[in-house]
């Protein structure tokens, strides 16, 4: 499978989003399969950025269910967040001129 960003960002999101104080939250997102979902939440528990309730600790994929975003999880998110400039900064030269 490849790996989907937009996915990545979505579950990211969903989870920011709708975090409880306990207990684990089951990701359903609109336009994917379960499997897609917990395929690409194993690649999210494996880079650290999330973290999964202990019973699912070992890399499950049927797994959807999500306890909360990892302080590496929220700058992973923000990141994708952040919207990238295609125009190059200007130069100290140019800014002189």
């Amino acid at each position: 499978m490849i790996r989907n960003t937009e996915l990545m960002k979505a579950i990211l999101s969903f989870v920011e989003t709708n975090q409880k104080q306990r207990g684990g939250l089951d990701v359903e997102l609109d336009g994917y399969t379960d499997f897609e979902i917990a395929y690409h939440i194993a690649l999210l528990s494996e880079a650290k950025y999330l973290e999964v309730p202990r019973e699912f600790d070992k890399i499950d994929l049927s797994n959807k269910y999500v306890s909360r975003l990892t302080w590496a999880g929220h700058n992973f998110l923000a990141k994708l967040n952040t919207p990238i400039s295609l125009v190059p900064p200007e130069s100290e030269e140019r800014k002189t001129l």
